[in-house]
């Protein structure tokens, strides 16, 4: 399972664990295999104490946080917890939300679309971690930026900026060219923030890059890509960049103004410039169902596989979830994921090798959570950025999240010694 080629991939990481655990890399080697190849147990939950999520997210949206929210709760083989809340809209007309109702992810899109397919080619040996990144995009071979490569993309470990407006892009395009093509010359044009490799700053521009090398290797955009290798093989049926009539219909909406009413397109100003049939963006632009994503943190519980296919290589998951960022680096992150260390995004007891806590959250409102030392997951979906951005979610997302901690015999002396979430 471990083999040549894995290494290859890990071997930008190898090294910098290496000097900071003090170990051989025969160690890390064996370390690494052990939780590759460990099975997760998943612990039992209370279905009872979950019972606590219905009130919490119902005062939410009476205090218009969000006008809905969909909460689905669950180990690779049970569903716990599953309730879709409120309405599309506030409008007392609006339909109801279900658990079919489709989100704007955001930047969730990074690690279910962006950093997935980028891992898929580098599984496919089409692609590597240590590839520069002006093999695929010339205008990134200066001197600033000759080292940056696809692992410090991924990592957020590039130097690039975090965002740039839509109306400098615009001011420099040429009209002859496609705008994902404007986007990517821009980024390309853009100073450091600071050496490559040296720092971190998360970054859309980053996976905006991502999605276009992708796409370069494929010859085709990645939502193609994604849909053949894992969202239909997985029944992630409602998952794609570019949604149906009848799907926009069940979209959360996420702009409501004078001038404009924003549903099924995707809220990222960025993202919005430039998708097209051509490009699936990077950084956002992926629309999906709590159900779909509960298939696929099932996938990622069960090192790769689900329902017997394999989607992703164990050694592939084992990169995506755990840390990759360099020693020197405070921020920790996988490839695509976060990986959350306080509380109540995570415990003591999820700061070793395997029993990380990853997730990601989205602008929107999206989030998903996975633990894989208790074995479950957590999928928050709401539109919390309607009528007009105003309302903060992230009180909503830990109060959820410290329920189920609550629920979980493994966490339950350790969230009675904290604090209330606030």
């Amino acid at each position: 399972m471990f083999n040549e080629r894995s290494l290859q991939w890990l071997g930008v990481s190898i090294i910098g664990i290496m000097f900071f655990a003090g170990i051989s890399g025969c160690q890390l080697v064996r370390r690494i295999q052990n939780t590759m190849t460990r099975i997760i147990t998943p612990t039992k939950l209370n279905p009872d104490h979950l019972i606590k999520i219905k009130s919490i997210v119902e005062d939410a949206i009476n205090n218009k946080v969000t006008p809905g929210a969909v909460v689905i709760i669950g180990t690779p083989t049970k569903t716990y917890y599953q309730q879709a809340f409120g309405r599309l809209t506030y409008d007392e007309n609006s339909p109801p939300m279900t658990t079919k109702t489709i989100f704007d992810m955001a930047s969730v899109s990074k690690v279910v679309g962006t950093a997935t397919a980028t891992m898929l080619l580098i599984q496919d040996g089409r692609l590597s971690l240590t590839d520069p990144v002006s093999k695929f995009i010339p205008e990134f071979a200066t001197p600033e930026k000759a080292k940056i490569t696809i692992y410090h993309l991924l990592t957020h470990t590039s130097g690039l900026a975090a965002y740039t407006s839509v109306n400098k892009v615009k001011a420099t395009a040429d009209p002859e060219l496609p705008a994902h093509e404007n986007l990517i010359r821009f980024i390309s044009k853009m100073p450091l923030k600071y050496k490559t490799g040296k720092g971190y700053t998360y970054s859309c521009l980053n996976y905006l890059t991502l999605a276009y090398i992708n796409q370069k290797i494929l010859g085709y955009n990645q939502d193609t890509f994604l849909k053949e290798r894992v969202y239909k093989p997985l029944g992630m049926l409602d998952t794609t960049y570019f949604l149906t009539p009848e799907q926009k219909k069940r979209s959360a909406p996420t702009i409501k103004s004078a001038t404009e009413f924003r549903q099924g397109e995707v809220h990222d100003p960025l993202a919005h410039y430039s998708i097209s049939k051509a490009y699936a963006p990077g950084n956002a632009g992926l629309f999906s169902t709590a159900e779909d994503l509960e298939k696929y943190c099932r996938m990622i519980l069960n090192r790769g596989t689900y329902n017997g296919k394999e989607i992703l290589k164990p050694d592939v998951v084992h990169l995506m979830t755990t840390v990759q960022t360099p020693p020197a680096v405070e921020e920790k992150r996988a490839i695509g994921f976060d990986v959350w260390e306080t509380f109540p995004w995570s415990t003591p007891l999820n700061q070793k090798i395997g029993r990380e806590v990853v997730g990601h959250t989205g602008y929107t409102g999206t989030l998903i959570r996975i633990d894989k030392y208790a074995g479950n997951y957590l999928i928050l979906l709401t539109n919390r950025v309607y009528p007009n951005d105003k309302a903060k979610v992230t009180p909503l997302r830990k109060a959820i999240m410290r329920v189920l901690l609550e629920s979980c015999p493994l966490y339950k002396d350790i969230v009675a010694k904290q604090p209330e979430t606030k």
